[in-house]
């Protein structure tokens, strides 16, 4: 593993960690780069020694003694890892979606491949530019795009069939948007990038109101800044499960179910796809025998939660 490969494995886990790499001369590890992965570089070439450049000093010197922790723990248990027949997948969930469903069936897939699953958590938006560089294995919860698949490797068959939208409330409201008409003059939250449905997404009369993380929308609900929060129904009860607000808001009468085929996809630029034909099986095989349905079941089962449609 190559020292920037370990620096980007260490900020998916923790991305305040200071990390410094000394290297020698090296036309691939630039200062561009080293922006891009928030880590400071010394070059050395003979008895000569470049300056270091740091993209952020501050509190540098105060964390190192963590940050070489760290960084010691990790290059001795990726090494064991190693080792013992596993190797790292770099998958990629939402970062306010941690510890979800989503997560759960990438660990399992990693595990089935062998593998182990360091997370990267970003927006959805992000998570796509990633898939397309090669910066992450594998991803899931994705709907098949004609442009998304110049880059991604779709894993058949889907793994979910239906994804419900809801429209949540609270609870002192519970019966305010019986249909879709009811929305007319409601301030709705949404999160910026998603898509809901046609109807909804096409129609500028409706009073939106766009934030970057769906939780920001539950605390506004919550505030009384806004009267509705739409989502998708499986994210939804995750989030206000997570949020601790499951006594307080609901989902309303009203929602649009469709048939939606979801995705499990890798990226055409990940090692994966040297071996896609003993992958793609071993996924299938996880899918068509309904353990990754099994999964997302005892994950809201287990927590009381109620399980959305699949």
């Amino acid at each position: 593993m190559t020292g920037d490969a370990l620096a980007r494995a260490a900020k998916g886990i923790n991305p305040q960690l200071p990390v410094i790499i000394c290297t020698g001369f090296n036309e691939t590890l630039n200062r561009e780069k080293a922006t891009t992965l928030c880590i400071s570089v010394k070059w050395e070439y003979g008895n000569q020694a470049f300056t270091p450049y740091y993209p952020d000093r501050q509190n540098t010197e105060s964390k190192i003694n963590l940050g070489i922790f760290t960084i010691i723990f990790l290059i001795f248990f990726l090494t064991s890892s190693a080792l013992a027949g596993h190797h790292a997948l770099v998958a990629s969930v939402a970062e306010e979606i941690k510890d979800s469903p989503d997560q759960q069936i990438l660990t399992a897939v990693a595990a089935r491949l062998d593998a182990r699953a360091i997370f990267q958590y970003a927006p959805f938006k992000r998570r796509l530019l990633m898939l397309k560089k090669g910066e992450v294995d594998l991803a899931c919860g994705l709907l098949k795009r004609p442009e998304r698949e110049a880059y991604i490797h779709y894993i058949q068959p889907p793994y979910k069939k239906r994804s419900d939208t809801i429209f949540f409330v609270t609870k002192e409201n519970p019966n305010r948007i019986q249909t879709y008409k009811d929305l007319k003059g409601l301030k709705i939250g949404i999160t910026r990038g998603s898509k809901y449905f046609i109807q909804f997404d096409d129609d500028n009369t409706l009073h939106k109101e766009i934030v970057h993380q769906a939780t920001a929308n539950f605390r506004k609900l919550i505030l009384e800044r806004l009267d509705t929060v739409i989502i998708n129904e499986s994210a939804g009860i995750h989030l206000i499960h997570k949020l601790g607000i499951s006594d307080q808001v609901e989902p309303a009468p009203f929602r649009f179910s469709r048939n939606k085929f979801v995705y499990i996809g890798i990226s055409k630029k990940s090692g994966l796809m040297k071996r896609i034909n003993e992958v793609s099986p071993a996924i299938r095989e996880m899918i068509e025998s309904g353990r990754i349905e099994q999964i997302i079941k005892n994950y809201y089962t287990s927590r009381n939660l109620p399980v959305p449609a699949l």
